[in-house]
């Protein structure tokens, strides 16, 4: 919690620095994702997604150019879990911090790559579980875009997972995911942005809750209210199929607003309002209740 604490009041500072001038939202990009980390223990997962925003492959261009950036997301638990103890599904889970580093190169002719290194710090009611938590680092592929007019383009990276934890050493566990990535621009400032993602599990043995394959599906839409500013409203869709379980659904609606720092920088809260639950997503609310919903504070800042 310290984290997003940290977060919050550096965003305060920023913004009262702003308020005396305006700032261009051009070239910002509204979407950026990760994953966050499972425990160190336990089964191969779909490992959460971030509630807020979008993977997004850096946007084209004509030279070549350096792919460099950071992402910090700050999510609370469950509202109804913030008081468990260490027994509980949750495991008195109170914050979940996922800090990424990112950095590669996107040719003139608009192939590239990036590498990307995740650390994750998770806080709990009881204390000595607190602490960071390493997670596989990834290598993205991107590819030019499919499609791109003044106002539709379409576009993705492939992304494999480097196996680097014990637990993925041990199970030799491979992840690969795809990003496919829709975007329209309207009047006034607005946007409409879809995202598909197929991720594959493999690995040489796996439990019961194992994820083998997981799908999400994300839609946001956002509108500028300024210049330093922007509302948003998303859905975030999960389907995720175990080794021998119940294949598990969630679907979650999440309002958000974002502080754009500088055309590189913005800030933002954001709630995840559960929508529909059905059987485990590891990632997912155990139901459809304002109690499964959570708060997150989001940061990106890049070249």
């Amino acid at each position: 919690m310290k984290t997003a604490i940290a977060l919050v009041v550096g965003f305060f500072a920023f913004f009262s620095a702003l308020k005396s001038g305006a700032v261009s939202t051009s070239n910002i990009s509204t979407t950026t994702s990760g994953t966050m980390a499972p425990e160190t223990t336990g089964s191969i997962s779909a490992s959460g997604t971030s509630t807020s925003t979008l993977e997004k492959a850096p946007t084209p261009t004509t030279r070549s150019q350096i792919v460099l950036g950071f992402k910090s997301t700050n999510v609370t638990g469950r509202f109804g879990d913030l008081n468990d103890d260490s027994k509980s599904p949750s495991k008195g889970l109170r914050y979940n911090g996922k800090q990424e580093v990112f950095a590669g190169y996107r040719m003139s002719n608009n192939w590239g790559g990036f590498v990307q290194i995740t650390q994750y710090r998770r806080e709990f009611n009881e204390s000595s579980r607190n602490g960071w938590v390493a997670s596989d680092p990834s290598f993205s592929l991107i590819h030019p875009d499919l499609f791109k007019s003044d106002s539709l383009t379409i576009k993705g990276l492939l992304r494999a997972y480097l196996p680097y934890t014990d637990r993925s050493k041990k199970q030799n566990i491979r992840q690969y995911a795809y990003y496919s990535t829709q975007s329209i621009k309207m009047a006034n400032g607005a946007e409409l942005t879809n995202q598909f993602i197929p991720r594959l599990f493999a690995a040489d043995s796996y439990v019961d809750l194992d994820t083998r394959f997981y799908l999400e599906d994300r839609t946001v839409y956002v509108q500028s209210i300024n210049s330093w500013s922007r509302w948003g409203l998303g859905q975030w869709a999960q389907a995720e199929q175990h080794a021998n379980a119940p294949t598990g659904y969630s679907l979650e609606i999440i309002p958000q607003i974002d502080f754009i720092i500088n055309p590189a920088t913005f800030i933002g809260p954001r709630i995840a309002l559960p929508v529909f639950s059905q059987n485990f997503v590891y990632d997912g609310p155990r139901d459809a209740k304002l109690e499964q919903a959570r708060a997150e504070l989001y940061f990106q800042m890049s070249l």
